[in-house]
């Protein structure tokens, strides 16, 4: 029972992982208009599931009885009854969001560069969730044998699947439509995978449109209708949000509730997942009519998530919002770290509730009250948080969310006490002043954190939580409690491979700067420029830069070195030669030129190399870093072509040109593409392991970055040449800048 439960916080704790790269790397590739419109794509689109009027829960409970009575004749029944249910849900849900379609489009002001990819995107998502409802079967066959494991390890493989998709495609094009096909992708990869292994492991099970039953059913709809109440309750409490800050205020708003709002989800399906064991469990001890052994679960599995619930949400309220600062950016810690405040305290009172009440009177044959509680919670949601989002903001809308939270909480556990005939005050003294008592000396010291220290740090951060878990506050309440030992294992495995990632960063991060080189172009970079017709329609369509090995713009240095002529050639836009295509840059035409025999016959070689490591905006001051720093990895060169100068000249222009111009040390983070130096950091974009990982994908798998419409800004800036009002004939005197040059230029020779 518990590996079972292990399993799907394993589950769950990968997934926070995945987010915790994949969030911010959408977030900062999209922009906040992008992503929020991805969330709203995702917010209307999720009321699709609601079709399946929870066909998946009573399948399981179908499924998990014909396997106990070992019937593969009804166990087929109800996997074709099911399979013809999906299929009709899936067209119903791309006919419903159709209409879904039109109310996105003509509710909600998408910015205009995203309208052409969120239309698209809409639809392929729309697919997705249609597709998925067939996805569902193999998960509930597997669950019904009791294969939680197996079905977790498959999910495991999704959410890998997922993640390199998302980075690998979105570092190519910041692109809506590629993040709604890795979702296709991940539904086909589910299902494949898991029908392979039900193919193969279940002996006898079969999926056959014969087996299709009217009476199946009807027997599945009766047990459902409970559950499509629930999840209209869910998705209302949950997923409307987003609706409504879109609606009422911007979608570039929704990414800051939605971060947020992502942080407490997790806990919830955290603490949710404790009623994998409450529910059969309470069905087990009322046929057994052992009323006082209920009654003790029902207390003690309490008190486990109440104290798993103020492990995590008091680390939330008073260090959640510097860490969104630190994961997301410092913009997010003001409004999101609010919103996560708020929601978080909600969840005090909601969780313990939601994670054992609500599943021990579903076990108990008693779901009305709880399902008709979270639907009125969830319409009260969606009523107060469009009350409060006009004078409050992002806070009314996550005071919209709370409140029925802890309404739904009281009601249901009112409803609990008295059917297990508990008083609620006994409750209360077990359940709540036990937990909160031992929690004070945590929050104390987490408060000392936050104030007294100001920290805000991934390592302060992460001390704070090391320190919290060493306080020991939930031993004592839960060292008694059978399997929580199993929990807080996991939990500490969870800061055991935080601990692991810090060494492992700070191991990387050495390297780098021990072994790491300068290169102004990274190693294996792909680059595919299209240019914009309309400006340059005497260019070539098509640019391409390609980067070798050595992090030269050419062609692979040959392998022999004997009898090879090398040359370097260095400086700015001109030698960059950016929208010329690698053969008809001027290099590349020079490396074709000392090709020929008689200039080889000339230089004494065999053959000739033009590397290219020109980039444009380069100055004096930066190529005399450049050749500094680079020339160090070069064993052989036979000749250095520079050109400069025209950058230092429009530099000082564009300063305004002062007749003292200032020239501070340039840092190597504004010349080079890959250095040693860092700075790095502890937000997923500063990690020098996901620099490695960068580096190693370019150089590995030299994937081809594409760019439509390069040179476009050409016609903005003739445009605005054309509109000037002012033309400067003269200049102050240069001198000092032209000192600076040829003292750049004297150094760099020598």
């Amino acid at each position: 029972m518990f590996r079972n439960i292990g399993s799907n916080w394993a589950v769950i704790l990968v997934t926070i992982g995945v987010t915790y790269f994949l969030m911010p790397f959408v977030l900062h590739t999209l922009g906040q208009d992008g992503y929020g419109t991805w969330n709203l794509i995702n917010s209307i689109t999720g009321y699709l599931g609601l079709l399946v009027l929870g066909v998946p829960m009573a399948s399981v409970r179908y499924f998990a009885e014909h396997v106990a009575e070992r019937d593969p004749r009804k166990l087929n029944a109800a996997i074709g009854s099911c399979t013809g249910l999906y299929l009709i849900m899936g067209a119903a849900a791309l006919l419903v969001g159709v209409g879904l379609y039109a109310f996105f489009t003509l509710t909600y002001h998408i910015p205009a560069g995203w309208q052409p990819e969120a239309r698209l995107a809409f639809f392929l998502v729309v697919l997705s969730v249609a597709a998925g409802f067939i996805a569902m079967l193999p998960e509930g066959i597997m669950a019904a044998h009791h294969d939680f494991v197996l079905r977790n390890l498959v999910v495991l493989g999704r959410l890998v699947l997922r993640l390199g998709l998302t980075l690998a495609l979105l570092t190519l094009r910041a692109s809506l439509v590629f993040l709604a096909l890795v979702q296709i992708a991940c539904v086909v990869f589910e299902f494949s995978v898991s029908w392979l292994i039900v193919r193969r492991r279940y002996q006898g099970v079969r999926l056959s449109f014969v087996d299709f039953e009217w009476s199946t059913v009807r027997r599945i709809f009766s047990f459902s209708l409970y559950v499509l109440i629930l999840n209209a309750g869910v998705r209302l409490s949950f997923e409307t949000d987003s609706l409504v800050i879109g609606a009422f205020m911007n979608v570039g708003w929704i990414p800051f509730y939605t971060v947020a709002n992502t942080l407490v989800i997790y806990l919830i399906e955290f603490i949710i997942a404790i009623a994998a064991v409450v529910m059969p469990m309470a069905t087990k001890l009322k046929t057994e009519g052992r009323a006082a052994d209920l009654r003790e679960v029902f207390l003690k599995w309490s008190k486990i998530a109440m104290s798993l619930t103020l492990m995590v949400g008091l680390f939330l309220i008073v260090l959640g919002p510097q860490f969104l600062g630190w994961w997301i950016g410092q913009s997010f810690e003001g409004p999101a770290g609010q919103v996560l405040q708020i929601l978080t305290v909600s969840a005090l009172v909601f969780l313990p509730v939601r994670g054992v009440a609500q599943p021990i009177l579903m076990g108990l044959g008693r779901p009305g009250i709880p399902t008709v509680a979270f639907l009125v919670a969830g319409v009260l949601n969606l009523g107060l948080s469009v009350l409060f989002v006009g004078p409050l903001g992002l806070a009314g809308v996550a005071l919209g969310t709370g409140i029925p939270n802890v309404l739904f909480a009281l009601v249901v556990l009112v409803f609990a006490c008295r059917e297990l005939e508990t008083p609620v005050t006994q409750y209360v003294r077990y359940v709540v002043v036990r937990s909160v008592v031992g929690a004070l000396p945590v929050l104390a010291l987490l408060l000392w954190f936050r104030l007294g220290l100001g920290i805000h740090t991934i390592v302060g951060l992460v001390g704070a939580g090391a320190a919290m878990r060493s306080a020991g506050w939930t031993r004592p309440a839960a060292c008694v409690e059978p399997g929580v030992s199993g929990g807080l294992l996991i939990l500490e495995a969870a800061l055991a491979l935080v601990l692991l990632g810090i060494v492992v960063e700070l191991g990387t991060r050495w390297w780098l700067r021990r072994q790491g080189a300068y290169y102004v172009w990274p190693p294996g970079l792909r680059l595919y420029l299209h240019l914009d017709r309309t400006v340059f329609p005497e260019l070539e369509p098509l640019a391409r830069i390609e980067i070798n090995a050595d992090g030269e713009r050419g062609g692979a240095v040959p392998r022999s070195r004997d009898g090879l002529y090398r040359v370097l050639v260095g400086g700015g836009s001109p030698v960059e030669c950016a929208l010329l295509d690698q053969a008809t840059s001027w290099p590349g035409a020079l490396e074709r030129l000392l090709q020929k025999p008689e200039h080889l016959w000339k230089l004494g070689a065999s053959a000739v190399h033009v590397g290219n490591i020109g980039s444009s905006g380069v100055t004096s001051q930066a190529l005399n870093l450049i050749l500094e720093r680079v020339l160090a990895r070069y064993r052989q060169l036979d000749a250095i072509i520079i050109m400069v100068g025209g950058n230092d000249v429009f530099h000082w222009l564009g300063k305004g040109a002062p007749p003292s111009p200032e020239y501070p040390p340039l840092p190597a983070s504004k010349v080079f593409s890959y250095h040693p130096e860092g700075p790095f950091g502890w937000r997923p974009g500063a990690l020098a392991v996901i620099e490695l990982l960068k580096r190693l994908r370019w150089r590995w798998l030299r994937p081809v970055k594409v760019r439509r419409g390069s040179g476009a800004w050409v016609a903005k800036a003739r445009a605005m040449r054309a509109r000037a009002r002012e033309i400067r004939a003269t200049t102050p005197d240069p001198t000092p800048m032209l000192d600076f040059f040829e003292a750049q230029l004297r150094q760099l020779l020598r």
